[in-house]
């Protein structure tokens, strides 16, 4: 399948899957490798870089959109407390009830016995999104 780049992709943005929506329009997971957390000095992904969740249609135009600001918003409003998502990786799975299941990544600093320094590590987080992208389950472990 042919796609348009985003308008605003960077040249570290990835875009996995692309999937088909039963409204006829796509949905694309807006990311990066995890890697560019763990190797970040911070944990973070790089300034200005797009990472989403968005719908568009035939014609590539943007229905929905959610970043990744906007989601730990919504993720805060229902109590979640893991880590801080900063970016949704690999897939998204559509059910039957419309909702959607997505991967987020989140870093920590992790602190190792005998080990000098304290790296970023990055851990999966599952989140289950209804038909207008709030959060209403989480997984963390």
């Amino acid at each position: 399948m042919w796609k348009p780049a985003p308008p605003d992709q960077r040249f570290t943005t990835i875009i996995n899957p692309i999937k088909l929506l039963p409204n006829g329009n796509f949905i694309a997971v807006i990311g990066l490798i995890p890697e560019a957390l763990t190797d970040s000095p911070d944990g973070a992904p790089p300034p200005h870089t797009t990472l989403a969740l968005r719908e568009f249609n035939l014609a590539g135009q943007t229905v929905r959109n959610l970043t990744m600001p906007a989601l730990n918003r919504r993720l805060k409003a229902i109590g979640y407390k893991g880590p801080r998502i900063e970016m949704l990786t690999h897939d998204v799975t559509i059910l039957p009830d419309g909702h959607l299941i997505v991967l987020g990544d989140g870093t920590r600093e992790y602190h190792m016995p005998g080990y000098e320094g304290s790296p970023w590590v990055a851990g999966d987080i599952l989140i289950e999104l209804d038909q207008s992208f709030n959060p209403v389950w989480t997984w963390n472990e």
